[in-house]
């Protein structure tokens, strides 16, 4: 039996045949570490995603990251709003099918204004607050429909649905005590939150990094509430950026490499056959 490499890591055989037949070219299952499934974080490195709109929006995070000591000065909300927006024009420009381009990237692009406003001026925390509020519908919304139907849940999936509501419940009491007349607001935006990550559960990629992200977005906003509606979390500085950023590019890049590298779309990967005959 020859194999040949195809399809982006799949191997072909041809059938025997006897005299008169026609040859059955039959593509056998792709190896999942061939994409990156079980080495996740090669999706970083993958040519779909590796793109200079990616390199910018690195760079521009850490050079934001690492000049916090000198925040705020001239160029240091460029530096923030080019962290994020550079993957809202990636995911706009994206071969996602459908709409799902569209709401990436306005999902990301709401993040950005978000960032812009919550430096801009301390005035305007309720403008950033509602334009993550948007964002996260925005995620809500390409998550819960591109999510499997019917949806079935493993057990870690459950208990990590629980353990939010839980952990929600939780923030709740502790927070909007002082929280005065945001209280409304602070309530619709833990929601969201909560909801967004709870989507992406739901969503079931392969590659679960688009999780990891969603849960890094949460533990960063909650380390950026309880300093601000409670007392300083030690740290701060070196825990609320790295995580939010790291977590808001796991959510883009890793939803992208997912839908336009093949992942649930592609057939191959879930080791159906396909039957090609000569015409």
């Amino acid at each position: 039996m020859d194999t040949n490499p195809t399809l982006g890591g799949s191997a072909t055989k041809q059938e025997p045949v006897g005299p008169g037949q026609r040859p059955e070219l039959r593509v056998l299952p792709q190896r999942r570490s061939a994409h990156g499934l079980h080495h996740p974080w090669r999706a970083l490195y993958d040519s779909r995603v590796r793109h200079p709109l990616t390199l910018i929006s690195v760079l521009a995070s850490l050079l934001y990251f690492v000049s916090e000591p000198w925040h705020p000065f001239p160029g240091s909300i460029v530096l923030k709003g080019l962290s994020v927006a550079p993957l809202a024009v990636l995911a706009w420009r994206s071969s996602l099918p459908g709409r799902d381009g569209l709401l990436l990237g306005c999902a990301l692009a709401f993040g950005s204004l978000g960032d812009v406003l919550l430096d801009w001026n301390a005035s305007l925390f309720p403008a950033g607050l509602g334009a993550f509020l948007i964002g996260h519908f925005f995620y809500i919304g390409l998550f819960w429909k591109n999510r499997p139907k019917p949806t079935r849940l493993a057990m870690w999936e459950i208990a990590l649905l629980a353990g939010l509501a839980l952990f929600a419940s939780a923030m709740s009491l502790y927070l909007l005590p002082a929280t005065g007349e945001l209280a409304p607001a602070v309530v619709m935006y833990m929601g969201a939150l909560m909801g967004m990550v709870a989507s992406t559960v739901a969503l079931q990629l392969p590659a679960r990094w688009v999780v990891v992200g969603a849960v890094l977005f949460l533990f960063s906003d909650t380390v950026l509430a309880v300093s601000k509606f409670k007392s300083p979390v030690p740290g701060r500085e070196l825990l609320v950026w790295p995580t939010y950023y790291v977590g808001q590019l796991l959510i883009a890049v890793g939803y992208l490499r997912a839908k336009t590298a093949g992942g649930l779309l592609n057939p191959h990967q879930r080791g159906i056959e396909c039957d090609s005959t000569d015409t």
